[in-house]
């Protein structure tokens, strides 16, 4: 098996590579760390720039459409400097689950607003008691007329406190431990009854506790097919 990077893949590694070397010094980063963001604008407008927000963004959507080897680049060279930006939550996470299965009519403005970096995505699965067993969901979806209402909470929701879109997951049949009957939504951050509250991690990357109260959301939120 051949381990030997092309050409724009070596390039990749170099350019990402010398932002975490210049970047992300010891002291430099446990600076950031302790901000009230925890992460830097100015390093996402960055990352932006030269592309790596785009990676996993498909080409009829303004991105890239690399793969898992150039987001392995990335992460690696990431792993040398502990970067503390939402990177896996918005630009690998997020992006993939809407092109994959997003609401056709909501793709395109999703996906260009994460390739650019004016989206943050972070996925908010797990919950209070369930600890990683993302079966184990009692955030309820009540279908209405025209979508669902939400009520719930979510727990250590990776780069929460910074996302403007929260893909949540919650019941929409079955009882609190089926595998069957969950149901993904992609849930605008700002709307009425979404509380969200970060703070560090042990490793200084940024969660957050999400609570859900009865808040409304279109059927064209819908991530995937219903209950599945």
């Amino acid at each position: 098996m051949d381990f030997t990077l092309v050409e724009e893949e070596q390039m990749l590694a170099d350019v990402v590579g010398r932002f975490v070397e210049k970047e992300y010094e010891f002291d430099a980063r446990r600076r950031l760390a302790a901000t009230p963001q925890g992460w830097s604008d100015a390093h996402w407008s960055t990352l932006a720039e030269m592309g790596v927000l785009a990676l996993n963004v498909p080409q009829d959507h303004g991105g890239l459409g690399a793969g898992p080897v150039e987001t392995m680049l990335v992460m690696e060279a990431f792993g040398r400097g502990l970067v503390l930006e939402p990177f896996v939550s918005s630009a690998v996470l997020g992006a993939r689950l809407i092109a994959r299965a997003g609401h056709e009519a909501r793709k395109a403005e999703l996906l260009a607003g994460i390739a650019d970096g004016s989206l943050k995505t972070a996925l908010a699965t797990l919950e209070p008691g369930a600890r990683f067993d993302l079966w184990n969901v009692a955030t309820t979806a009540e279908p209405t007329r025209d979508g669902f209402i939400l009520n719930g909470r979510k727990g250590v929701g990776l780069h929460g406190d910074s996302a403007d879109l929260l893909l949540v997951s919650a019941r929409t049949a079955g009882e609190q431990t089926d595998m069957h009957g969950i149901t993904l939504f992609a849930v605008d951050a700002r709307l009425p009854g979404v509380s969200v509250k970060g703070f560090p991690a042990l490793d200084g990357q940024r969660v957050a506790e999400i609570v859900l109260d009865g808040v409304r959301i279109d059927a064209q939120d819908v991530v995937g097919p219903i209950d599945q």
